[in-house]
């Protein structure tokens, strides 16, 4: 899982980049969309894998739901697999 940042840590690292678009005389906006698109492409994220993206994201909140209901995590099938 990725870290998480504080909304305080979130607004300063956006700031910091909106200030480095335009000193370059870019909109701020097409800046991050630029490193949006870039970091898609690097990936090889394309509108295709929307829909398996979306199920994922649904079945992680299911998970999530689940948990904070039953009081903790539950363990996915690769980590109670034991490998020998």
């Amino acid at each position: 899982m990725t870290e998480q940042y504080s909304e305080a840590e979130k607004r300063k690292t956006r700031a910091l980049l909106s200030v480095y678009f335009e000193s370059l005389g870019q909109s701020p906006a097409d800046g991050i969309h630029e490193l949006h698109a870039k970091f898609l492409k690097e990936n090889n994220v394309t509108e295709a894998h929307k829909p398996m993206l979306d199920k994922i994201v649904r079945s992680q909140r299911e998970l999530k739901k689940k948990e904070k209901e039953r009081g903790g995590k539950y363990e996915t099938s690769t980590q109670t697999q034991k490998h020998y």
